[in-house]
């Protein structure tokens, strides 16, 4: 049996994030609520899986673009592209420290 997706429902593409998350939302409530048809509970259980698929298409892509946008911050600022590296807020900037390095003063503690 194939996958539900693009084939089944061209329309889902042109979702955005927010909207494909509300409407699988949407179809879960109704669904979970019960007194649907089969036949309408399969095509509704079918585009789900599609906007699921797409949902998670859509946060695959932004993680990629995040990780391509912190490779070029490291390359502007010059700092190494570790993967134990880890952001630090400090008072509007951002430094990469070490997890090993890491040792938090009082205006780190948030109470």
């Amino acid at each position: 049996m194939k996958t539900p997706g693009k084939e089944l429902f061209p329309d889902i593409a042109n979702l955005t994030f927010e909207a494909a998350l509300e409407e699988l939302q949407t179809l879960s409530k109704k669904m979970s609520e019960g007194g649907m048809p089969l036949a309408e509970s399969v095509n509704a259980y079918s585009r789900g899986v599609a906007l699921s698929k797409h949902c998670q298409k859509l946060l695959d892509d932004a993680k990629d673009k995040i990780r391509i946008c912190d490779q070029e911050l490291s390359k502007v600022v010059g700092e190494p592209e570790e993967s134990n590296a880890k952001p630090k807020s400090q008072r509007g900037s951002v430094e990469y420290v070490e997890e090993t390095d890491f040792i938090p003063d009082d205006d780190d503690i948030p109470f």
